[in-house]
């Protein structure tokens, strides 16, 4: 597993500086986001883009909520 902090924002543009994420092969994740409160586990999501659209799609919900 690698680790990437978010502070270019470049895989993951939707993401805070703040969060940093644990990538595996075939793009198991565990995202850690402090700031939202959040720790999002996905698994064999097929690239970065969908990755970066879950993680847009919780921090809209968990904002509404």
């Amino acid at each position: 597993m690698n680790f990437f902090l978010s502070y270019d924002q470049e895989r993951l543009p939707s993401a805070p500086k703040s969060a940093y994420v644990f990538l595996d092969s075939g793009i198991n994740m565990v995202y850690i986001d402090q700031k939202n409160n959040l720790v999002i586990v996905g698994r064999w999501i097929s690239d970065y883009d969908a990755m970066d659209g879950l993680i847009k799609r919780v921090i809209v919900i968990d904002s509404i909520e």
